[in-house]
Order: structure tokens, then C-alpha cells, then sequence
């Protein structure tokens, strides 16, 4: 009985589909049966991006590392940060020329070449300085920072005044375009919002993901 409904569906099941796509051509090829599906492919394993806040190199900071050496502010971390595909800081300071050690209790901060290079070496890739630090000597140590970034290797984006072009980055990371916006809303002045919005529309036309770090 049920060799005789097992043949009476598959006779069934012929007949629909012969009906539907025409009789089997000779010497086509017919599978033994359905073919298994495909195994999706794995996704990608998402970058791992690590921000970290402020790092300040100046003050009492500065008088250990004269101490220990100039690794020694990042000996517990940088491992930590090696971690990352991609590390971004804000640097809370400026590395003026001629270096003035701050001394403690101020807020005026000016950092060393030799601690800045460590920034690097701890393995940062990125900075923000878009802060109320960046400033603190001016317009010249501003720059003068912006071009040790370029010595050693380190993106730098922002900067304490309205937001600009140079207050966005974009890195490849795992893959990925990744777009950076660095803002400063720290004070009296509200954040010019129109320029955000532009900035942050440019940044969709030249990257897959964006991110606004805000201090």
C-alpha cells in the first residue's frame, strides 16, 4: 500500500513537472538528487578600533618619564592598545618649540618631541586634536605638532577652532573605509552644526562607516 502512494506521488510529481518545463531532452543530465546548499560564507570578522580620552604628556607625567624614560607613561598599556587594529587618542597638548616643561597644577600644556614620538611607539595610529589644549601656545605649535605627526607616522585631525577639512580623516581598516570627524564642544561657543552635517555627508561619499569623536 504505501509502494503503491509513494509511486503515485512521484508519478505526480513527473507529471507537474513535466507539465511545467517540457520532457526531460535526451541525454540530459538529471541529478540523483537535490543538490545540498551552498554553506554561506563566514562574515568578516569586524576591525577592532580602540579610542581611548585624553593623554596628557605634560606635568608630573613628564618627570617620571625624565625618570623611567620616555615609554615609561605607556609601559601597562601599550599591549593593551597592540591589540587594536586601529588606536585613536586625544591628545590633550602641544608640542611647542621651544619645550616648556608644565609645571604641576597648570593648564598649559606643552609636551616633549620625545614623549610625542611615543604616541607612536605605544602604538596609537591616530590622534584628535580637537580639544581645548591644542592651542595652549598658539598657532605655531599647533603646526609645529601637525608636522611631527607626519614624522612619525601618526594621522592627527581637528583642531580647537570651528570645525574644518582638517577636522576629518579616512583609514582603511580590516577592509573597511573607515571616516573620522574630530569636534571640540567644550566652552561657551555652540558647535557650528551646518558644518558638522556637511562635513559628516562628505565623509558618507569617501567612506563606508563614520565616527564622530567629541570633546
Amino acid at each position: 500500500m504505501l509502494a503503491h502512494l509513494m509511486g503515485a506521488v512521484v508519478g505526480a510529481f513527473i507529471a507537474v513537472a513535466v507539465s511545467i518545463f517540457g520532457p526531460i531532452r535526451e541525454g540530459a543530465i538529471v541529478p540523483a538528487s537535490i543538490p545540498a546548499p551552498q554553506e554561506a560564507p563566514s562574515p568578516r570578522e569586524a576591525p577592532r578600533i580602540l579610542f581611548v580620552g585624553d593623554v596628557m604628556l605634560g606635568r608630573r607625567v613628564e618627570t617620571l618619564a625624565n625618570e623611567y624614560g620616555a615609554s615609561y607613561p605607556f609601559r601597562h598599556v601599550s599591549d593593551e592598545v597592540a591589540l587594536a587594529d586601529y588606536a585613536v587618542a586625544n591628545f590633550e597638548g602641544t608640542v611647542s618649540d621651544p619645550h616648556v616643561h608644565t609645571p604641576d597644577l597648570t593648564y598649559r600644556f606643552s609636551v616633549s618631541e620625545d614623549l610625542f614620538r611615543e604616541v607612536k611607539g605605544s602604538g596609537f595610529d591616530a590622534i584628535s586634536l580637537a580639544n581645548n589644549h591644542s592651542l595652549d601656545y598658539g598657532v605655531p605649535a599647533f603646526l609645529n605638532t601637525t608636522r611631527l605627526c607626519e614624522r612619525y607616522g601618526i594621522v592627527c585631525g581637528g583642531d580647537a577652532s570651528s570645525p574644518n577639512l582638517a577636522s576629518t580623516t579616512v583609514a582603511r581598516i580590516g577592509g573597511e573605509r573607515v571616516g573620522f570627524l574630530y569636534l571640540v564642544a567644550i566652552g561657551d561657543d555652540p558647535v557650528d552644526i551646518e558644518s558638522v552635517r556637511s562635513l559628516m555627508d562628505e565623509l558618507r561619499g569617501a567612506s563606508d562607516f563614520q565616527v564622530a569623536l567629541v570633546h
